[in-house]
């Protein structure tokens, strides 16, 4: 399966996810708002940042995801966070979309009268939500998600480690 995830390349989050699942042998494309330090094997990594508020730099960036992912043609865009990559990747416009929500992308920013309208937006055109915790799903689903569309993925404990 070829897998598309925007993420930021400072997340270990994203690091962790994307590793996975070019670990066992998915086809992995990377896109982020800024360089990565840490290259990851069998990943194809693509920086269109840097990371703006400024709307016409967002804009901009729309636009370069869009081509981007039209170039790409995953079988699955995988979002990570609900903020400026959730927007970026909703104005895209590619179905299927998963969002992770990482916390204060909804927490926080779902209760700000500016920024709700946003990450109903987001949350909304996502195909799929996941998120770590119950009290997610609550945050999520009183923003109007329909609890069947969210997914809770607990993080895990590495024993080996």
């Amino acid at each position: 399966m070829k897998i598309c995830f925007f993420a930021g390349a400072n997340s270990s989050h994203s690091h962790r996810w994307i590793k996975y699942f070019a670990n066992i042998g998915h086809k992995i494309h990377w896109v982020s708002l800024m360089p990565s330090n840490e290259p990851l094997q069998n990943v194809e990594f693509y920086d269109i940042g840097p990371l703006s508020t400024n709307p016409v730099k967002i804009m901009r960036q729309i636009m370069k995801f869009r081509k981007l992912i039209k170039r790409i043609s995953p079988d699955i865009l995988h979002v990570h966070s609900v903020g400026t990559y959730g927007f970026i990747g909703a104005s895209a416009n590619f179905h299927p979309m998963i969002t992770t929500a990482w916390g204060s992308d909804v927490l926080i920013a779902g209760k700000s009268p500016i920024k709700r309208p946003l990450v109903k937006y987001v949350l909304q055109k996502s195909d799929l939500v996941t998120c770590d915790a119950d009290h997610m799903i609550n945050a999520i689903s009183k923003l109007g998600i329909e609890t069947n569309k969210i997914n809770l993925i607990y993080f895990g404990v590495e024993p080996d480690k």
